[in-house]
């Protein structure tokens, strides 16, 4: 981990002094991001990957994203320790301001903020990712969402949360779920487009309910 002192006297001189240089080049988006890793490279500074911090493009399968945790929702542990569930349980139980109920099981699990651990077996619980990087676009069952089509204003007093179907989503989750002529990674991207979508929505959602809660009333 990069300590205040590191970013001052190593990283963040060399990251200033390639900037301009790599912009010239590549004046585009992500150039900041290509500045720092060559700063990185010349003062010969080492990662250590983590592969379990983040997903964010449901087509990857590179195992650079945590999505192994996610495409195991379609496999349930219930209280007879027998797996049982289908590629909805990404998004069964979730509302336009709630989140699905095996993620709610793992969060309790975890015993993490709002979502306290009521004493179940967190050996059989399964994993999260710390972060969803919403930088790709989902789209599924009539559905989609990207960043760049979220209103500016999106959280004021009198804002409207995100429509969300879920029953939509679970029905359209079903009948690909039962096509045979599906791809096994059809079957995946798109259990994992719905998945963001209702995480990412609720989310959204909750947070705008907050806002208003706090600065509103």
């Amino acid at each position: 981990i990069a300590s205040t002192s590191d970013w001052k006297s190593r990283i963040l001189p060399k990251w200033t002094e390639f900037m301009p240089r790599v912009h010239a080049q590549y004046p585009k988006l992500l150039a900041e991001m290509y500045a720092f890793t060559i700063a990185a490279a010349d003062i010969q500074l080492k990662f250590a990957l983590s592969s379990s911090y983040m997903v964010s493009d449901a087509s990857t399968m590179s195992t650079t994203e945590s999505w192994l945790w996610i495409d195991d929702y379609h496999v349930v542990s219930n209280a007879m320790n027998q797996s049982t569930g289908s590629l909805r349980n990404v998004c069964e139980g979730a509302s336009h301001d709630s989140l699905p109920a095996e993620t709610l099981r793992r969060l309790e699990n975890y015993g993490y903020g709002r979502y306290n651990n009521h004493g179940s077996n967190t050996n059989s619980a399964g994993a999260l990712p710390t972060t969803l990087h919403y930088c790709q676009r989902y789209t599924f069952a009539n559905h989609t969402f990207a960043k760049r089509k979220i209103p500016h204003d999106f959280f004021r007093c009198n804002g409207e949360p995100m429509k969300l179907d879920v029953d939509k989503i679970m029905e359209e989750l079903d009948a690909l779920e039962r096509n045979t002529e599906a791809s096994a990674f059809r079957k995946k991207v798109d259990s994992r487009n719905g998945f963001m979508l209702c995480h990412l929505i609720p989310l959204l959602n909750m947070a705008l309910e907050e806002y208003q809660a706090d600065v509103c009333n």
